[in-house]
């Protein structure tokens, strides 16, 4: 088999390369914009860390039962001084418009602050929302919008309630953004953070994406520098590195079209740019190490045999000096690399069977890199 893909590499060069090429190109594409809809990075998730079956996970299973299908929104209020009565009284007062909205998004009882509990901070439910120092104060805003009721993922209605339970958490993060403004007259230092799972896993998301391109910007060239003084010249040297590049545009393409069925966690991009990176430009290494050396016993033999006698009939790759140098390589350093993938992707298979959902995007980043 290697034979054989020896001569139809060297006899279609530069369609084997240009089929790579669009392979890597489209499948970068998918993964960057995803045909119109989210793309890779949008899609990734921050995992479950639970195991099916464990104490943990049924501890977990009833919280989330007792929590329902809600989910709150945060507001950090800092740089605002709560420590004397006459500022907490300001203060509420300049929240006052902020609450009544907020309750009428969300209901009564789903709003809490400091400045809502009877009795202020006084009492202990009000200090805990309050900063150590009393410089600033935390908002929580509960979104539920089927109340105590749960509705089960299988439920026929569970994908129109999740619509419209985001519709409204994107109204209440709009309405609490503007909070802090509210509270400049009060204190001009006052400032906020809104948070929520959702803009957590969008903030997680976006590092990621920042990551990998500060990631690739740094290590590529130096990945360059190191091959071209081991090689002694930027064509060898740059053969490992294009493949490189191929491969992880591929994976991320591949792992685009997972993401359709199952979720992926966010570290499974820098799981591929590392594999990626690492394994093609090591195999790389192997082999055109490898049929340089090819080369150089063919020039010596050539320089021995007698003059008139050399093999050297065709110009270019299918010179048959080439031909066999390509063939001896893949046959030899081509089979040590097949077998050490097969190896890696056999041993990294079985993360399947621990049955944590947290390993799966890293074990099929790991599989199809």
């Amino acid at each position: 088999m290697l034979q054989w893909l020896a001569r139809h590499v060297i006899k279609d060069a530069w369609i084997v390369v240009g089929a790579w090429a669009a392979v890597a190109l489209v499948c970068l594409l998918l993964a960057g914009t995803g045909l119109g809809g989210r793309n890779l990075f949008e899609r990734l998730s921050p995992g479950d860390a639970a195991v099916e079956g464990t104490e943990s996970a049924q501890g977990q299973q009833v919280l989330d039962t007792l929590s329902g299908d809600g989910t709150t929104v945060n507001l950090l209020i800092t740089g605002v001084d709560i420590s004397t009565p006459a500022q907490r009284e300001a203060v509420s007062a300049a929240l006052a418009d902020a609450h009544k909205d907020l309750r009428t998004m969300v209901g009564d009882g789903n709003v809490l602050d400091p400045f809502v509990v009877p009795g202020g901070l006084s009492e202990a439910a009000a200090q805990v929302l309050a900063a150590k120092d009393l410089d600033g104060f935390l908002m929580i805003v509960t979104v539920d919008p089927n109340g105590s009721t749960v509705l089960s993922r299988k439920d026929r209605g569970y994908q129109d309630y999740i619509k419209q339970r985001d519709a409204l958490v994107s109204r209440v993060e709009a309405r609490l953004a503007q909070v802090p403004d509210s509270l400049t007259d009060v204190d001009a230092r006052a400032a906020g953070i809104v948070s929520d799972h959702r803009l957590t896993d969008a903030a997680v998301n976006d590092q990621v994406e920042r990551d990998l391109l500060h990631g690739e910007a740094v290590s590529l060239p130096l990945a360059l520098l190191v091959m071209v003084l081991v090689f002694g010249g930027f064509l060898a040297a740059g053969m490992p590195l294009i493949g490189a590049l191929a491969s992880i545009a591929s994976t991320l393409g591949v792992l685009w079209a997972l993401s359709l069925g199952t979720d992926l966690q966010s570290f499974v991009v820098n799981i591929v740019s590392v594999i990626g990176l690492g394994l093609s430009i090591d195999y790389g290494l192997l082999i055109t190490s490898r049929y340089r050396e090819e080369l150089a016993r063919a020039h010596a033999e050539s320089q021995m045999a007698p003059r008139g006698q050399g093999r050297r009939q065709r110009a270019g790759r299918r010179d048959p000096v080439i031909v066999d140098c390509m063939t001896t390589t893949l046959r030899t350093a081509g089979r040590t690399v097949l077998f050490s993938a097969l190896v890696l992707r056999e041993a990294v298979s079985r993360r399947y069977l621990v049955g944590l959902t947290l390993l799966v995007g890293g074990t099929l980043a790991m599989l199809f890199s």
